[in-house]
């Protein structure tokens, strides 16, 4: 849904209760807290209607003291977007075991077992091993073929992935992180 400060239907008696304001000598910002508009609504009305156009903004040095004794109008907390929710700060220190700990928290353990590695070395064994044989490197295409698979050309990313559906098939984890 969209914020009804920046989508605003300007009726008859919103277009003269502006003109009134105008003559008053406001700013912008002012008729806009006065509106319950922002101010950049307020500028777009002035501008695009012909009325409003004719009576224009007054100058600073020529705006009546009353006006220049109101305060400055900001946004305020009910007319303010709603807020983002920021992400929680990051810990950075020279303390290794509290920055340990925080990337756990963050990322959730992943449990390997120990000499698991992805080269194509390794790659390849795990997959001779399971009756698949992977021809290539990093580099350019790599084929599988075996096992009753019929012959992919995949990408090291694509062998990864195949490699990582084999895993989770047997209940490892896979290497490439789940979104």
């Amino acid at each position: 849904m969209r914020d009804p400060r920046f989508t605003h239907k300007w009726t008859d008696e919103d277009i003269a209760k502006v003109a009134s304001l105008l003559k008053q000598g406001l700013s912008a910002s002012q008729i806009g807290y006065a509106m319950e508009v922002s101010r950049n609504c307020v500028i777009s009305i002035v501008h695009r209607n012909a009325s409003l156009r004719g009576i224009g903004f007054m100058p600073q040095n020529e705006r009546p003291p009353e006006v220049l004794s109101l305060p400055r109008c900001y946004v305020t907390p009910q007319h303010r977007r709603h807020e983002v929710e920021r992400p929680k700060l990051r810990v950075v220190s020279n303390n290794v075991a509290l920055m340990a700990q925080d990337w756990i928290e963050r990322n959730k353990p992943r449990r390997f077992c120990t000499g698991e590695r992805t080269d194509p070395h390794t790659i390849k064994q795990f997959l001779a091993d399971r009756g698949y044989a992977l021809s290539g490197g990093f580099e350019g295409y790599n084929a599988i073929t075996g096992n009753g698979v019929r012959k992919m050309k995949l990408r090291w990313s694509g062998v990864m992935a195949f490699v990582d559906e084999i895993r989770v098939r047997e209940g490892m984890q896979p290497f490439k992180r789940q979104a």
